[in-house]
Order: structure tokens, then C-alpha cells, then sequence
């Protein structure tokens, strides 16, 4: 445990951190100005309160704010990226219409598989697809099919 300080200071400085937590300071803030206050490294802080069994975390509302702000992201960025599939499936599109080399075709071709995969992918519809299928019904016909054989010879 790292600590030159006794664990009184250490106790003062963790609530130092958690009562600025409580004014509305980020943990990051809060621990590098309870540790500048206490004349240890922000890290020092948050270690300290990990070592003593009451680590600091985000308060409640705040990791509701933040887990509420990713969501935004993600469905911007979501809805970014489908306008951006949109237009490259527009121009190629006009590509294919004007495309005249096998080997262009071709390009193309592979192009809109990848982007149609990914389309796929971003709307959540499975891109790999899986067939299983039960042999023993023609193993079976075959035997019997040998069996006729073996009759007639």
C-alpha cells in the first residue's frame, strides 16, 4: 500500500475527494484536487481509497449522465454510418450503369457484398448463416440402393 501518510490523513483526504464528489466535481477532479490539498498525485488518492475498501466512484447521477451521453453517441454515430452506407450503395449504383470491364463489374460486385454485409450488421440481422443438414436419410437410401445392386449382379 503506498503511503508515507498515516491512515488518518488518508481517511481526511478521501473524504476531502468524496465531499468535492458531493459539490458535483468529477472523480478525476475531485482525487487531483484532494490530492494537491494533501500534497499526493490524484492516482495516490484514488489508491488509497481502494487499499482502505471504499473505493471512489462516479456518483450515481453522474454515471447516469454519462451512460445516457454514450447512448446519444451511439445512435448518432449509428445513423451516421447508415447515411454513409447509403451513399455508397447511390454511387454504385450510377458506377454499375456505367461500368463496362469484366473486371470492373466484378470490383463492384465485391464491393456490394461487403457493403450489403455490413448493412446487415448495422441493422442486426445475422451476416453468417448456418444450414445443418441430417445425412442419414441418403446414407440410408444409398445402402438400400446397394443392396438392390448386389441382387441384380
Amino acid at each position: 500500500m503506498p503511503s508515507v501518510a498515516s491512515p488518518q490523513r488518508q481517511l481526511e483526504a478521501i473524504e476531502r475527494a468524496r465531499s468535492l464528489m458531493a459539490e458535483g466535481a468529477s472523480l478525476r477532479s475531485a482525487a487531483a484536487i484532494a490530492g494537491a490539498e494533501f500534497g499526493v498525485s490524484e492516482s495516490t488518492i484514488r489508491l488509497w481509497a481502494k487499499h482502505l475498501g471504499t473505493p471512489l466512484t462516479a456518483a450515481p447521477q453522474v454515471a447516469a449522465k454519462t451512460e445516457a451521453a454514450r447512448g446519444a453517441l451511439q445512435v448518432y454515430t449509428l445513423e451516421r454510418r447508415r447515411a454513409l452506407l447509403a451513399k455508397f450503395f447511390q454511387k454504385i449504383e450510377g458506377l454499375l450503369d456505367g461500368a463496362q470491364v469484366t473486371s470492373e463489374v466484378k470490383d463492384l460486385a465485391v464491393t456490394v457484398g461487403i457493403l450489403i454485409d455490413k448493412a446487415r450488421l448495422e441493422e442486426g440481422d445475422a451476416t453468417v448463416r448456418t444450414e445443418t443438414i441430417d445425412r442419414t436419410a441418403r446414407v440410408e437410401d444409398g445402402r438400400q440402393f446397394a443392396a438392390q445392386l448386389r441382387r441384380i449382379a
